[in-house]
């Protein structure tokens, strides 16, 4: 712990561009307790280490490095769906039984995945994380494709340029099929394991 402890407090101590000192002071400790959380492989206490997280405006897990993501996991989720009601509710609602199903087919195989997980008979580093490639994958290439289609504007029928738009179309796909493929070979591995067992 204190290795990805001492380096996350130096990185978010440089990220607001203090010194050591001027931690120390607006903390109300000693320069020398900062210095040796950051090259002396000292722990704080539980207080000192919610102090952190307040200051610098991310979790305990963060500082711990328990979790990758700065924020707390939670007010992540939370403030995901906050942001999606606000859209929903200004759908039709043909619309709203739409996208219900989507969110219920999509928690229907991320529960699954998650409870596999949990009791072990899945990589949870592995299958879980293919989700995040999974759905970033989609999210870029999308947005790579628009970005081209919007710089291209009325040149884009040009047979050159649609060539172009549809080449990054086909890579799109082949990356998405690359990820379903590991989708599907975590399920034949549960699938086998289950049976070997």
């Amino acid at each position: 712990m204190s290795d990805t402890f001492s380096a996350r407090l130096i990185e978010q101590r440089q990220k607001k561009g203090l010194t050591q000192a001027q931690l120390a002071n607006l903390l109300y400790r000693k320069r020398s307790t900062i210095s040796g959380y950051e090259t002396e492989g000292k722990e704080p206490d539980f207080e000192t280490l919610c102090e952190f997280a307040e200051f610098f405006g991310v979790s305990t897990d963060y500082l711990l490095g328990l979790s990758n993501i700065p924020g707390n996991r939670d007010d992540l989720l939370y403030g995901i769906s906050d942001r999606i009601k606000g859209l929903f509710l200004l759908l039709s609602s043909d619309s709203r039984d739409t996208v219900a199903k989507a969110y219920e087919e999509f928690y229907n195989i991320l529960y699954e995945d998650m409870r596999l997980a949990c009791s072990d008979q899945l990589s949870q580093s592995d299958r879980l994380s293919t989700y995040v490639d999974f759905f970033k994958t989609i999210a870029d290439s999308r947005k790579e494709i628009k970005s081209l289609v919007d710089r291209l504007g009325s040149d884009v029928t040009d047979l050159n340029n649609l060539s172009n738009v549809l080449k990054a179309q086909n890579e799109f796909k082949h990356k998405v099929e690359d990820l379903l493929d590991r989708l599907l070979t975590g399920d034949l591995h549960v699938a086998i394991h289950k049976y070997l067992d």
